[in-house]
């Protein structure tokens, strides 16, 4: 699995990152963008990947993004859904730069949060319907 670290925004000194997951045959690719959820809005950080949506990079095929945001309560949910609004603008706009310069990417865009229980309620987004995971 190949991986890269891209800086999506900035805010004063802050830099707000994300990590780019590809399947070593990486070519026309879905992307599945998830927001750590561990602990709310309050703590985490794109880091905490559950092993099982790691392997899935290569099983299922597709491109993984785990993105970091500015957290509650050093910022309000404003400023937090404003984060999650401009990483996914920066993957459609960008094509996540390491997947444009070596691949086809698909437009198609999930966004997911946490995973546990009651995941992925927060943010949903889908440009275009996705494909079935086999």
């Amino acid at each position: 699995m190949h991986t890269q670290h891209i800086v999506y925004k900035k805010v004063g000194d802050l830099e707000i990152s994300l990590t780019v997951f590809l399947p070593e045959d990486a070519k026309n690719l879905q992307v599945l963008l998830h927001l750590h959820g561990e602990g709310g809005l309050f703590s985490g950080n794109r880091a905490i990947c559950a092993p099982h949506l790691l392997r899935s990079v290569t099983k299922y095929h597709f491109a993984l993004v785990t993105a970091d945001y500015r957290l509650a309560p050093q910022v309000n949910i404003l400023n937090i859904n404003l984060d999650v609004e401009d990483c996914i603008e920066f993957i459609r706009d960008s094509e996540v730069s390491y997947i444009s310069r070596h691949n086809s990417l698909s437009l198609i865009l999930t966004v997911t949060t946490g995973s546990r229980q009651g995941a992925g309620k927060p943010w949903r987004h889908r440009h275009q319907a996705p494909r079935r995971l086999r």
